[in-house]
Parts: C-alpha cells; sequence; structure tokens
C-alpha cells in the first residue's frame, strides 16, 4: 500500500495520483482529499492506519512532502519527498486567508495557527530523531516556488537526493519516477 499526501490546496483529483495509479495498477494507493488543519492531516493518517494497515511507502508533494516526512520518522515508514516544503510554517505565511483548491475552486481557510502547528510538527519530528536514510528526495532545479538547493546539506543521510531540470514546483516529469517509487515499495516489475 501507498499513501499519498497531496499539496496544499490540491485534492484527492491530483494529476500525480492519477497516473501513480494508472500506471501501477496492482498498488493500493491511499490518496484522500487531505484536511486542511495540519492535526487533523495527521488523525486522518493515523486512522487510515488503524483501518487498513502500515503502508509500505509514503508519498508527499510540497505541504505533502512535509507530512510524509513527518510520518516518515515517526513511523518508520520509507518516505518519496517530491519538491518538499520542509519549513512549511515559513512558506505557507503568506497563504493566511481564503484560498481555493486547484481543482475544484472550493474555498478554503489558512490559519495563523496551522503555521504554529506545522512548527510543532517539525519539533516532534525532531524529538523523533530523523530517520534520514528512509527519505528518497525527487527535486526540481527549476522550483519556482521553493529552494531545493539545501536539501543535500539538510539531509546528508538521505536514502537518496535526486535533482530533474526542467519540473518546475509541481514536478511536470513525474511519470518518470513512478519506476523508482514502485522500485521503492519493494513492488518491481514481474515480481508480483
Amino acid at each position: 500500500m501507498i499513501f499519498y499526501f497531496h499539496g496544499f490546496a490540491s485534492s484527492k483529483n491530483s494529476w500525480k495520483i492519477g497516473e501513480l495509479r494508472k500506471h501501477l495498477p496492482n498498488e493500493n494507493v491511499i490518496a484522500p482529499t487531505l484536511p486542511v488543519d495540519p492535526q487533523e492531516v495527521v488523525q486522518l493518517f493515523e486512522q487510515v492506519m488503524t483501518e487498513q494497515g502500515k503502508p509500505d511507502l509514503l508519498i508527499g508533494s510540497s505541504l505533502g512532502g512535509f507530512y510524509a516526512y513527518y510520518a516518515a520518522t515517526r513511523f518508520n515508514i520509507p518516505a518519496v519527498l517530491i519538491n518538499p516544503s520542509i519549513t512549511p510554517w515559513v512558506t505557507l505565511q503568506s497563504y493566511i486567508g481564503i484560498n481555493q483548491r486547484y481543482y475544484s475552486g472550493e474555498p478554503f481557510e489558512w490559519k495563523a495557527q496551522y503555521l504554529d502547528s506545522l512548527k510543532k510538527l517539525n519539533d516532534e519530528i525532531n524529538a523523533y530523531g530523523p530517520k534520514h536514510h528512509r527519505l528518497h528526495f525527487f527535486l526540481s532545479t527549476d522550483d519556482e516556488v521553493l529552494n531545493l538547493k539545501v536539501i543535500p546539506d539538510q539531509f546528508p543521510k538521505a536514502g537518496s537526493i535526486r535533482f530533474y531540470d526542467n519540473c518546475q514546483h509541481s514536478f511536470i516529469r513525474f511519470v518518470e519516477i513512478i519506476p523508482e517509487i514502485e522500485r521503492l515499495a519493494g513492488r518491481l516489475v514481474g515480481s508480483k
């Protein structure tokens, strides 16, 4: 089972989720629309684990990359982090107020208290002791939102760090890394 954490203002209708399901039809990809409140995101993930068991792999993009980092550390699960926001309490400050989900136009409110919640989750990561060897980074050299060049210095013991050109923040070359995601999930083509 793969659990996918989508990015800020995205949803279960993210095109990356659609591509994962298309290219890995035999893989159970759990990818709900995440709550806006970070504490509720954690509660949702814990509920999924209670009901369906521990995922084989976590995937997170942007803000979802931070959530995957948190869950990977807390529950010792390997994670693929795609252009992750490692300090979302900083990068999402300018979004306080009313925003819209990309795929539905549904409005939602991003509150200042959510930044505090994200910072507390980061404090928990540090308390658990980050398991960087369980993290696999897929990063865009041309990310227009985040400075990802600092990732190798921040995560020198990461399982892997790969930079890709011409991907932008949305990582438009996502389909190219699906075989690697499948390998990391321990389900190589032909071994099913």
